[in-house]
């Protein structure tokens, strides 16, 4: 349990941008190399959060084409079946929506081995973040990563990646752990 954990300070500032972000929403980038916490961190911030405030969703499954990426956001947060992206995309924006305006829940979506996510799914991902019409953020996205994410990433993933940068400004908040 997290509870039985040795909290360093690492581990601490790592859970304080956690918390940090649970309340600002957009998107948090976690990346470290193998073994050194980068789920830990993400278990302990998931017992942390209350089931009445926030609905977690944990995607494992990163090697998905688009559909099937659209499918596990809207299956995962309660939507109706869909077949089509754009039925899906409809499908997730009103469950989240929901979650925030209705059930007064923050949706919290952690993609873990986020280094497999294709080009085409972080640019979906650019979409999902930026689909209201106001400033506001409704839901968190956290992305946990190897390290190598970076160096090895196609030139057109960097692309879509500065680009979410600069759609959600300070939003982003970045951490990698040693």
């Amino acid at each position: 349990a997290e509870k039985e954990l040795y909290h360093s300070s690492e581990f601490k500032e790592c859970l304080s941008r956690l918390e940090y972000m649970k309340k600002a929403r957009g998107l948090m980038l976690i990346t470290g190399n193998a073994g050194v916490g980068k789920s830990t961190l993400i278990r302990a911030f998931k017992e942390s959060l209350k089931e009445a405030s926030y609905k977690v969703v944990y995607l494992p499954l990163t090697t998905v084409n688009k559909v099937e990426f659209y499918r596990q956001i809207n299956s995962e947060l309660g939507g109706e079946h869909q077949h089509r992206k754009c039925d899906l995309f409809k499908s997730i924006q009103k469950m989240i929506i929901d979650y925030d305006k209705n059930r007064k829940q923050t949706p919290v979506i952690i993609f873990d081995d986020a280094q497999y996510l294709n080009s085409d799914n972080l640019f979906e991902l650019h979409l999902l973040l930026n689909f209201e019409i106001d400033s506001s953020k409704s839901n968190l996205y956290i992305l946990c990563s190897l390290c190598f994410i970076f160096l090895i990433i196609q030139s057109s993933q960097m692309i879509v990646l500065q680009s979410i940068n600069k759609k959600i400004n300070s939003f982003l908040c970045s951490l990698h752990i040693y």
